[in-house]
């Protein structure tokens, strides 16, 4: 397994409802990996890497599933954070968080992005929607268009279908 130098980082161009099986949704962390690999597949440039999502669950955070080797850049090539230390820490901005057709996460307002995450990268304790095995019950949401707000921005019904946040962690 060959550790990246950069990492990138999109939101899903598609939404998903947790507790419901894929295509249309996800009921574990795994399903969302799949979802965002499905996206990846779409662009020949993308498709070259594998994909986690960031999402917390009663097994593990979303800091400890995602480790970066490297920096972590936008699709376009702008620098998000030079490590994991700093994406925790808030370094995303509005203006630099793209979308897998790479549209700015700033065109978008009030397009949260499912992360089940607090802040500092740890399970928000509660709102994962059962692990993301329902659709019911509320879940942490992150808001890519709010600085400081990336992760968890807010929290939201588990019924109602939201994108993902994804991450390139090594070459295929």
């Amino acid at each position: 397994e060959t550790a990246l130098a950069v990492h990138q980082m999109f939101v899903s161009d598609l939404r998903y409802l947790p507790g419901v099986s894929v295509p249309k949704g996800f009921q574990s962390v795994r399903d969302a990996n799949k979802l965002c690999n499905q996206e990846a597949n779409a662009d020949e440039e993308l498709a070259a890497y594998w994909w986690k999502a960031v999402l917390s669950d009663g097994v593990a955070d979303a800091k400890q599933r995602i480790v970066l080797k490297g920096r972590l850049e936008s699709l376009d090539g702008v620098e998000l954070a030079a490590d994991a230390q700093a994406l925790l820490a808030g370094g995303i901005t509005p203006e630099t968080v793209t979308y897998r057709n790479r549209a700015i996460a700033t065109a978008l307002k009030d397009d949260f992005v499912v992360t089940g995450t607090n802040a500092d990268g740890t399970l928000a304790t509660g709102e994962t929607c059962g692990d993301w095995l329902l659709a019911t019950g509320n879940v942490k949401l992150g808001d890519p268009a709010t600085a400081g707000k990336w992760l968890a921005g807010s929290s939201g019904s588990c019924a109602k279908a939201r994108r993902l946040y994804c991450v390139s962690y090594r070459k295929r």
